[in-house]
C-alpha cells in the first residue's frame, strides 16, 4: 500500500468513491445529510475547507488540516457519520438489518498542492467538476459544488423573509439553525419532517437556508488565489483545470444520465425513491440495467453503478 502524502497547513484535494464503485448521491436528503455531516466534523476538528463538490458518484474536496492525525481522523468520522445514516435510512421498514461497513473505499486518495498556481488549477478542477461531466454548462450553476453561495445565501430561490413566511417555514428555519447552534448534523427523517407540509418556494428557501447556515467553505481562499470572487468565478469558467496527483475514473458519457435514471425509476414508480433499486433482487436489477440503457443516454457502465451491480469490463 501506497503511503499517503500529507503536508500540514498545506491544501489536500482528496477524491472519494464508495468502494462498490457505485452512485452515491440519488436525492436532495443525500446531499443535504452528507453536507452537514462533512460541516460539522469540519469545524469539530478544525479543518480548513477551500472547496467541496458533490457528484452522482463520488465527490471532490479541497481541504487544509495541521496535522496528519486530524486529517485521517475526520475522514474516517465524515465516512463512519454518513454511512450510518445513510445504510440505516436505505435499509428502514426493508426487515433487512443495515450494513456495519463504510460506504468508502478504505484508503482514500488524496494529494497536497504545493504553490499558488497548483492550488488554483486544483480549485478549477474542483469547481468544474459537473461542467467537465456535462451535467452543467457552467459550474456556478450546480448547487452541489457549493460555488454559487460565495456571492449570496440564496442562489437559487427567492430570499427567506422571517415575517413573510409561514408559521411551518419558521418553524423549520429556526430547527435547523438549533441544530447548527449545537453542532449537529441533520438527520434523513428529521430533513423529511422539515420539508413535510412546504411549498415549492419555501422548499427552495429552506434547502438555501440548510446550505447556507451550515457552510464552512472558506470563499477568502478564492480572493486569496484568484484576486477576487468575481476574477475567480471568470477563471473558473475559462480553465476546467486539472489532476495529475489522483487517478481518476474516465469515461465519455456525460453523468446527466443519472438525473435521468432517477426520472425514470420514480415516473414509473419501480421504487418509491430512486434509491431504494439498490434493495431490489439481482435478477430484478439485471432486468432494470437494459431498461434504463435503452430509454435513458446512459451507458452499461453508469447503469450499472446506479443499480450497484458489479461493472462490466471498461472498454
Amino acid at each position: 500500500m501506497r503511503r499517503r502524502r500529507f503536508c500540514p497547513d498545506i491544501p489536500n484535494h482528496v477524491c472519494r468513491r464508495p468502494k462498490r464503485r457505485s452512485a452515491i448521491f440519488y436525492c436532495l436528503e443525500d446531499c443535504l445529510v452528507f453536507f452537514t455531516v462533512f460541516c460539522v466534523n469540519a469545524r469539530r476538528s478544525g479543518i480548513r475547507v477551500l472547496g467541496l463538490a458533490l457528484m452522482f458518484d463520488h465527490f471532490h474536496e479541497t481541504v487544509q488540516s495541521g496535522d496528519k492525525a486530524t486529517f485521517s481522523g475526520f475522514h474516517r468520522r465524515v465516512a463512519t457519520d454518513f454511512s450510518r445514516e445513510y445504510f440505516s435510512d436505505l435499509f428502514a421498514g426493508s426487515g433487512q438489518d443495515p450494513p456495519r461497513e463504510s460506504l468508502f473505499e478504505i484508503p482514500f486518495q488524496s494529494a497536497p498542492k504545493f504553490g499558488a498556481k497548483n492550488v488554483r488549477t486544483n480549485l478549477a478542477y474542483l469547481y468544474n467538476n459537473p461542467v467537465e461531466r456535462h451535467i452543467k454548462d457552467r459550474a456556478i450553476k450546480w448547487r452541489w459544488n457549493f460555488l454559487a453561495y460565495c456571492q449570496t445565501d440564496h442562489p437559487f430561490s427567492e430570499k427567506y423573509v422571517a415575517r413573510e413566511a409561514s408559521r411551518k417555514m419558521r418553524r423549520s428555519v429556526a430547527e435547523v439553525k438549533g441544530c447548527h447552534t449545537r453542532n449537529e448534523f441533520l438527520r434523513y427523517s428529521q430533513i423529511r419532517r422539515l420539508f413535510r407540509g412546504l411549498s415549492r418556494k419555501e422548499r427552495a428557501q429552506l434547502v438555501d437556508v440548510i446550505i447556507s447556515t451550515y457552510n464552512i467553505i472558506d470563499y477568502g481562499c478564492l480572493k486569496h488565489y484568484f484576486g477576487s470572487i468575481g476574477d475567480a468565478i471568470i477563471a473558473i469558467d475559462s480553465n476546467t483545470g486539472s489532476e495529475y496527483d489522483i487517478k481518476e475514473e474516465r469515461y465519455s458519457n456525460p453523468d446527466l444520465a443519472y438525473g435521468e435514471m432517477i426520472r425514470i425509476v420514480e415516473k414509473r414508480k419501480i421504487v418509491a425513491r430512486a434509491k431504494d433499486v439498490i434493495l431490489l433482487p439481482v435478477e430484478k436489477r439485471m432486468e432494470l440495467k437494459w431498461l434504463l440503457m435503452r430509454e435513458t443516454s446512459a451507458d452499461e457502465w453508469q447503469a450499472s453503478k446506479f443499480l450497484w451491480l458489479d461493472l462490466p469490463p471498461r472498454r
